[in-house]
């Protein structure tokens, strides 16, 4: 189990601390060190049984071992802080190398995920993996190391003894590993139970306002408390279910020193064993066997870790999407669909089926259809947040797959219809389109994305804290203010995800006229539900159920009296 964690950690930070290393190598010397006391015990009981002495060898021998638990100290000091630092160096940088993998993975994939479940994760779970590494590794090695060279000690003084001592150690070793199954699935349990704790909580915190205003505070409390107590109940299993087990375990351990005493005393009249080597076999029987005993208890909280270790594990197994060993740039910014089709993991019907059509470089396209017919998916695909299953996606005749993601990443920049915001101000929002921008490159992302308006209306202007995930902002506001920075971003290529629908009219008059503008230099993309929005654009996609049902201008989608104009005239008939 031990190795297999070690191995693990390696695997998960990808590196080798030589701190670490040096550390574990001073804690087996430390072991080391703590059986000298005992070895001159044995030499010291061997003259006083045979009278021979004298006040200098004492002195000597009290030296001796004075010097021995000094420099055991010593190297404690030594070895203990190297294995901290070697242990938080190597989790920091399993830390790094976890947050690498998740943004290479497929977006779906966090869609499957709660939240909580994942942040329990790669915060508690990996927290526990830690403390294995810095507290108790350390301790469990210089611990094992004292009876494994006291045991060698003692095949050298008496290997008959020895084996009667070390007898019970592989039947304590049974209750003990009966114990650890118990303590898998009672560890299994709690983990769950804490993970649906920190889904609940989060639940519970993002939802507050939703919550009130329904009315469901009671449900919801009831709901999180629960979780508290199922969590609470989890780990009373946990900690109390192997204790009989443990108690065994104990019990079989120190019933070895009953066999000691009686076969030692039998070998002892006949003879065959000298009293110095008797008295000296008793008194470290117990001391060997508490030190088994701690490193029994000491390993139950590996099966805690290797429960953590697995579900950190499943994260890292998740495939993430390839990426090309050489990369090719493209040069135009056109993008073709060429009979594609995909499916969600968690899905059995086809999202889209069979897309092919174009969006030709420095054009306004907007894509409509009623809701659940692809169109967002469709936007997603471009970015490549997914891989198609069929057909392929090419940008300026590349396959997206043969680009690399971060270069991709720096054609396209997108709005979505969910907006996420994040804690700091309405500056540090923006600046995430692009950090090192000056003041009035921010201010006119904003005015373009008519947020500036707004946003020095505010107490602080642009320095104005926006709570978490925006929550001191209006819907309208957040858009906008995700606008602001995908504009700042100037990517050649924007994607827009129903970005007019939470602002009023005016400010949608605005922003249409700044993609207006922009699409003399930009391959627009836009998802609209208003349809006046898009009267002027270069070319309209209209999607049902997956596939294209028909596309062309405004005015020739009217004459052909389609889905568009069924849908238009719905609009219409509400405006």
């Amino acid at each position: 189990m031990i190795k297999e964690l070690i191995k693990s950690g390696y695997l998960l930070s990808n590196k080798k601390d030589k701190d670490l290393m040096v550390g574990l190598c001073l804690a087996v010397v430390e072991g080391l060190f703590a059986t000298i006391p005992y070895i001159l015990l044995y030499f010291l009981l061997i003259d006083l049984f045979a009278n021979k002495i004298t006040l200098a060898q004492l002195f000597y021998y009290f030296l001796s071992i004075l010097l021995s638990i000094v420099l055991r100290i010593v190297i404690g000091t030594y070895s203990m802080p190297m294995i901290f630092i070697g242990a938080y160096k190597m989790m920091g940088q399993a830390r790094l190398r976890i947050a690498d993998h998740l943004r290479k993975i497929p977006i779906g994939w966090f869609s499957s995920q709660r939240s909580g479940d994942l942040a329990s994760r790669l915060t508690a779970d990996l927290e526990i993996i830690q403390n294995i590494w810095s507290h108790f590794l350390g301790m469990f090695i210089s611990t094992l190391a004292m009876p494994v060279f006291l045991s060698l000690f003692l095949v050298w003084v008496d290997w008959q003894l020895t084996l009667i001592i070390l007898f019970s150690i592989p039947i304590a070793l049974f209750a003990l590993s009966i114990s650890h199954k118990i303590m898998l699935k009672a560890a299994q349990q709690a983990a769950d139970a804490n993970a649906n704790v920190q889904s609940e909580l989060l639940d519970y915190i993002q939802g507050i306002m939703v919550i009130r205003s329904f009315g469901r505070l009671g449900p919801a409390w009831k709901k999180l408390k629960a979780a508290l107590e199922t969590q609470n109940k989890t780990q009373i299993v946990l900690d109390s279910k192997p204790a009989p087990w443990i108690a065994l375990y104990g019990f079989i351990l120190e019933s070895g020193f009953i066999l000691l005493m009686i076969i030692g005393t039998s070998r002892l009249i006949s003879g065959s064993l000298s009293p110095s080597q008797f008295v000296f076999f008793l008194v470290l029987a117990l001391p060997i066997y508490r030190q088994f005993f701690d490193l029994g208890l000491s390993s139950m909280l590996l099966n805690y870790a290797q429960k953590s270790l697995q579900r950190i594990e499943e994260v890292m197994k998740v495939v993430p999407l390839s990426e090309p060993k050489y990369t090719q740039l493209p040069i135009r910014t056109d993008i073709y669909f060429n009979n594609v089709s995909f499916i969600y993991p968690y899905n059995s019907q086809l999202t889209l089926d069979n897309i092919s059509c174009c969006f030709p470089e420095k054009s306004f396209t907007a894509i409509v259809g009623p809701s659940g017919s692809g169109k967002s998916t469709l936007l997603q695909l471009i970015s490549r947040l997914w891989d198609v299953n069929q057909g392929e996606i090419l940008l300026d005749d590349i396959n997206i797959n043969q680009i690399n993601s971060d270069k991709l990443c720096s054609y396209v920049s997108s709005v979505y219809q969910d907006v996420v915001l994040f804690s700091g101000t309405i500056k540090d929002n923006i600046l995430m389109g692009k950090t090192d921008a000056h003041d009035d490159e921010i201010i006119t992302a904003a005015k373009l994305a008519n947020a500036h308006e707004f946003i020095i209306q505010k107490p602080q202007n642009y320095d104005t804290p926006i709570g978490y995930g925006g929550m001191l902002l209006s819907g309208g506001e957040r858009q906008r203010l995700s606008l602001a920075r995908t504009l700042l971003k100037n990517a050649p290529i924007l994607l827009i995800d129903e970005a007019t629908s939470s602002i009023d009219c005016s400010s949608e008059v605005l922003i249409q006229q700044a993609l207006s503008l922009l699409s003399k230099d930009k391959t627009i993309i836009m998802i609209a539900h208003r349809l006046n929005s898009i009267k002027n654009a270069d070319n309209i996609i209209v999607m049902e159920n997956g596939k294209i049902a028909e596309q062309g201008k405004h005015a020739e989608l009217l004459a052909k009296n389609g889905l568009y104009a069924h849908l238009w005239l719905q609009q219409k008939a509400l405006c």
